[in-house]
């Protein structure tokens, strides 16, 4: 926590907000806000300090990057509100401040994890899926959106718009395997063709667990191939076998 003047500087600062930034309290007191805010953050920070002083808002919040004194940055998020005197005038902001910096590198991390997944995925052409039984929404990562032929962003996906997707003459057979896998437990695995918006049509081969999570709730999960390329050489040498006979 930090009580600083209209004009930047650190008017009181806390044991916290010390350890945060690493400079000792006299350190930083000596010191103005804009002096340790990260210059890609600084504009931002004092846009929003003059909307606050000209009273075009009364508070705002703010996630940015402080210097730290070892010379790293530090992420940090703001919440801000200024008090004034009793004739209006600006007094000082009293700011709030939690340091995010854990956070941000893990959510980074999560993502260049998430990049990597996908572009793993769309070498191997292989998706992957969850199903939600217990509130009937299916997760499609993005390879399985091209898989399918599907925009990603259309919409929720639910277990009878998933079927809308497979081919005709397939679904009573997915259906009868996804429905038997519900009542074992057991994993299964099979072959089926799916129906692009443009009509063209792939084979995938589909891998699939079930979760039991609780007594109420069950997710089924696992991964889907594009296949179609080993099911057309399979034909060519089934009809090949065929003529040579």
């Amino acid at each position: 926590e930090a009580i600083v003047a209209p004009d930047g500087r650190f008017l009181q600062v806390n044991r916290a907000l010390c350890e945060i930034v690493g400079y000792p309290e006299d350190e930083l007191l000596a010191r103005t806000f804009q002096d340790i805010t990260h210059p890609d953050a600084l504009d931002a920070a004092l846009a929003l300090v003059r909307q606050v002083l000209t009273g075009e808002r009364r508070t705002y919040h703010l996630e940015k990057r402080y210097f730290h004194a070892l010379g790293h940055t530090v992420c940090a998020k703001l919440s801000v509100s200024l008090v004034r005197d009793d004739a209006g005038e600006p007094l000082y902001f009293v700011s709030q401040i939690e340091d995010i910096t854990e956070r941000r590198r893990d959510q980074e991390s999560l993502r260049e994890s998430e990049a990597r997944l996908a572009e793993a995925q769309r070498t191997a052409r292989i998706g992957s899926w969850e199903w939600r039984t217990e509130t009937d929404v299916v997760i499609w990562s993005e390879e399985l959106y091209r898989i399918f032929g599907v925009q990603a962003g259309t919409g929720t996906l639910t277990y009878a718009s998933c079927l809308d997707h497979v081919h005709a003459d397939d679904r009573a057979l997915l259906e009868q395997v996804i429905g038997r896998a519900r009542e074992t437990g057991e994993p299964y695995t099979v072959e089926h063709r799916v129906v692009h918006d443009d009509g063209s049509v792939r084979w995938v081969y589909c891998r699939g667990e079930v979760e039991v999570v609780d007594e109420m709730s069950v997710r089924i999960h696992g991964t889907a191939e594009d296949v179609t390329e080993r099911k057309e050489v399979e034909e060519r040498l089934s009809e090949t076998e065929h003529r040579y006979r």
